[in-house]
């Protein structure tokens, strides 16, 4: 990817919108989402940033409340499943996780299925560190991606009954997750 490419999400179920920008950045790309709603009758107003590699593997997470402009979360990684915070402790309860999920937003989905090798219908199990929003509780789960065509993947919770065809563009970015999010405007 050699220019910014700037998508807006609506949730479906809860009033939200991101504004989300990825552009390239020395060693990989930077993602940037602006998060705002109400979730659970709560308002929340978030500013992420993704740090990823020339593999699609993520290297740093930061999550603030724009609230009071707080870094709610930072967590870096050396992109093989270590992960430590941000006083540069270990978090082995991580260990193994390539990709990071964050529940309000549908880009995150992009990073396993860019990431990962793809042969068709065969699906690829990985464990992701899961940032449940706007809550800030940070996790590892099970996660199942399957390549159904160039522009479709399954999405699947292994330990729930939650799966998701995600149609995707040219760049793997999700254009609707189903009764979840939709992709309002693209460029």
């Amino acid at each position: 990817m050699t220019t910014a490419r700037t998508v807006v999400w609506q949730a479906i179920q809860w009033t939200g919108l991101e504004y989300f920008i990825l552009t390239p950045a020395e060693g990989g790309l930077l993602a940037d989402g602006q998060l705002i709603g109400m979730y659970e009758g709560r308002p929340y107003s978030l500013h992420y940033q993704i740090r990823i590699d020339n593999r699609w593997a993520v290297r740093e997470v930061i999550i603030r409340s724009d609230a009071a402009n707080d870094v709610l979360i930072q967590l870096t990684t050396n992109g093989r499943g270590e992960w430590y915070d941000r006083e540069g402790n270990l978090l082995p309860e991580l260990a193994g996780c390539i990709d990071v999920d964050l529940t309000l937003s549908p880009f995150t989905n992009t990073l396993p299925i860019r990431r990962l090798r793809f042969l068709s219908e065969q699906p690829q199990q990985i464990n992701v560190v899961y940032i449940d929003l706007p809550a800030g509780k940070i996790s590892s789960v099970s996660q199942l991606y399957i390549r159904l065509t160039d522009d479709c993947y399954r999405f699947q919770q292994p330990d729930s009954s939650f799966s998701a065809d995600l149609p995707v563009d040219a760049d793997k970015m999700v254009i609707d997750y189903p009764n979840l999010f939709r992709r309002v405007s693209s460029g």
